[in-house]
């Protein structure tokens, strides 16, 4: 919001410094050559100059889009994958309770079997 109330206040300050300079001006321009009026060469300058920082400003925001949506993309992957090697511990952790189990029955087996024989 401030920088458009000082936009305003430039706009302003040049047209005043325009109208009060209204005269006509020889303009050379490379191989052309004419007259003008003072108040076109000036708001003419003028609205190339913004002209020109508009296209810079665009090109700006052009690039910090397209990083943002790099590293967006690169989020995305990352959740992604992450959520991939989450499954994957749990399906291992899945399978180390089941060998644990398994050697825990293959124990008492085991024990049961050895007090049988010293028993028998």
């Amino acid at each position: 919001m401030p920088f458009i109330i000082l936009t305003a206040v430039i706009s302003i300050g040049v047209a005043i410094f325009a109208i009060q300079n209204a005269m006509s001006v020889p303009v050379n321009f490379f191989i052309w050559h004419g007259d003008a009026s003072l108040v076109l060469v000036i708001l003419g300058s003028f609205l190339a100059g913004i002209l020109v920082t508009t296209f810079y400003l665009l090109m700006v925001k052009a690039r910090h889009f397209l990083a943002t949506k790099k590293l967006e993309d690169e989020i995305y992957n990352l959740k992604r994958d992450k959520k991939t090697l989450e499954e994957r511990v749990n399906m291992l952790m899945h399978t180390q309770m089941m060998h644990d189990q398994a050697a825990k029955n293959n124990a008492q087996k085991a024990s049961a079997e050895n007090k049988e024989a010293t028993a028998g």
